[in-house]
């Protein structure tokens, strides 16, 4: 079963995979990045792709998670927020085990980055929306 975490960022400025490179191994010098791939201690952590508005891949994302915001109380700002994005980095964690909050709190070094550097929303499976200051309801 896949299950995905999506960064949305909604300026101007773009994020690269040196970024994401950058956001985990000053985090710790025990992450890497290979290509598309984080890697904790050379295991697979998760899997990394960036789209941009207009490539074809975004749009159906984006409706996807403005069809979930439609039905939160602060659904016009989730909304606007989805409509005005750039780049989305999506996320597909790769579970260490059975554990699904270890690989979510191994990711934390670039949701902390992405916040610091980036304006932008999290798009958790499921529907559930964070920002910066936590769940977006």
């Amino acid at each position: 079963m896949s299950y995905y975490l999506r960064f949305v960022v909604t300026e101007s400025k773009d994020v690269t995979f040196d970024d994401i490179r950058y956001a985990m191994t000053s985090a710790s010098s025990r992450y890497s990045v290979d290509g598309d791939t984080i890697l904790y201690d050379w295991q697979q952590c998760a899997i990394v792709e960036i789209n941009h508005r207009g490539d074809g891949v975004m749009e159906p994302d984006i409706d996807l998670l403005c069809r979930f915001a439609r039905k939160k109380r602060n659904k016009s700002r989730l909304v606007n927020m989805l409509q005005s994005a750039t780049t989305m980095i999506t996320v597909q964690p790769l579970w260490q085990g059975d554990q699904e909050g270890v690989s979510q709190q191994m990711l934390a070094p670039l949701w902390k980055w992405l916040w610091g550097n980036r304006e932008g929303l999290l798009a958790i499976e499921g529907g559930t929306f964070c920002d910066a200051n936590g769940p977006v309801r």
